[in-house]
């Protein structure tokens, strides 16, 4: 009956990109049937698997922000693609900015963290830097990810902020 029948999983974890193949044997306790020349005790089963591998690139991997002028906002983008031949996950996006003059905007079409970007696919995001003093900033945004070879990768952050110009002139 349907409790005699074995059941079994087999795992794949590939480590490297592209085609796998394996077999596996059962072998059972079935009389070999003296009509046929087939091995009735042993059953193979062929396997085939793809390893992908997910991969990030981040463009640019610095944002510098010069002459800002106090008490104004400039904003620039980057873009988070997903070059490997797997899906890359976005697991956290952190920015790290001690001086608090530095923002940035989620994907507007991704509901919330984690997000998912198939393979050739890209998202496109605002960094800001809003300076309330004159002089220069750094911050870092900081993206986990499922790439196994740059599960952090980080955008740099450069602010210069400037006396505002309207006050730096001395009318004649």
């Amino acid at each position: 009956g349907a409790s005699d029948e074995p059941e079994f999983t087999i795992s794949y974890a590939p480590t490297y990109e592209g085609q796998d193949y394996g077999k596996v044997f059962f072998h059972t306790d079935m009389e070999d049937d003296p009509d046929t020349t087939e091995d009735e005790a042993t059953v193979a089963l062929n396997l085939a698997g793809f390893g992908v591998i997910p991969r990030i690139e981040v463009e640019p991997s610095l944002l510098y922000f010069p002459d800002v002028p106090s008490g104004d906002t400039s904003t620039k983008s980057f873009t988070l693609s997903a070059s490997g031949s797997g899906n890359l996950v976005i697991r956290h996006i952190e920015l790290s900015d001690p001086d608090g003059m530095f923002s940035y905007s989620p994907p507007v079409d991704y509901p919330g963290e984690p997000y998912v970007l198939n393979n050739g696919y890209s998202i496109t995001m605002d960094a800001s830097f809003a300076p309330t003093d004159a002089s220069e900033h750094s911050a870092q945004i900081q993206i986990e990810t499922n790439d196994p070879e740059v599960p952090l990768s980080i955008i740099d952050l450069r602010g210069n902020s400037v006396d505002n110009p309207e006050e730096n002139y001395d009318v004649p």
